[in-house]
């Protein structure tokens, strides 16, 4: 996990005040976590924010440590590319609907933000038999619908969990999508344990790879 300081610097200069505070908060609640005493007087703390939606959000998307592995990791390389010369109005709402986005994951359509500054897909490579049966076309395809409605795509995330799963995936199928996909540049991969899978404690092992997308 990222500490709060090695994140400041990017949330403080980009983002407007309550969302980098509220990110910070959920970090920091991930810290308060490995002692009782500490997360109870956090929790008294957090209280003060009243009903805020996007703090339980991300709360959850750090459980499944998605806030380090994809929403910073994200929010870094945007700063990087754009120099910080970076609208704080629209690049706050890219990465409100970023956090949305992740802490649906499970549940929704099309994981996909095609907003000013974050134009990024996530493919979901969960299903047993479809990784067993190197049944891989579907994920190119889906690759390949998303860069033709999001012309500025900038990033394709891969995610993948299980032990079995996530080490197959990580190897099989990039393989697959480099072949097929010509515009992807591969990045990084991570490999971790994540505390919680699904919103429940279940410590479960998870893979995040990032490419970049190759302008038309």
């Amino acid at each position: 996990m990222m500490a709060p300081y090695t994140v400041s610097p990017y949330l403080a200069s980009v983002l407007e005040e309550e969302l980098a505070h509220l990110i910070r908060v959920g970090i920091a609640r991930d810290l308060a976590a490995r002692d009782p005493i500490v997360l109870k007087e956090f929790n008294d703390y957090v209280t003060t924010f009243g009903g805020n939606d996007l703090l339980g959000l991300i709360e959850k998307i750090e459980g499944e440590s998605l806030l380090d592995n994809i929403l910073l990791f994200e929010v870094k390389m945007v700063v990087e590319e754009y120099k910080a010369k970076i609208s704080r109005e629209a690049f706050t709402k890219d990465v409100e609907n970023m956090i949305r986005m992740l802490a649906d994951l499970d549940s929704i359509k099309v994981p996909l933000v095609c907003g000013t500054y974050i134009a990024v897909t996530v493919v979901r490579a969960g299903k047993l038999e479809k990784v067993a049966f190197q049944e891989f076309q579907g994920y190119a395809d889906y690759v390949l619908r998303v860069l033709n409605s999001c012309k500025h795509l900038r990033r394709v995330y891969i995610v993948s969990a299980g032990r079995m799963i996530a080490s197959y995936v990580a190897k099989e199928l990039r393989r697959y999508l480099e072949e097929r996909v010509r515009r992807l540049v591969f990045v990084r991969e991570v490999m971790y344990t994540a505390p919680l899978y699904r919103g429940r404690a279940r410590p479960m092992k998870r893979y995040v790879c990032v490419y970049n997308v190759l302008p038309q």
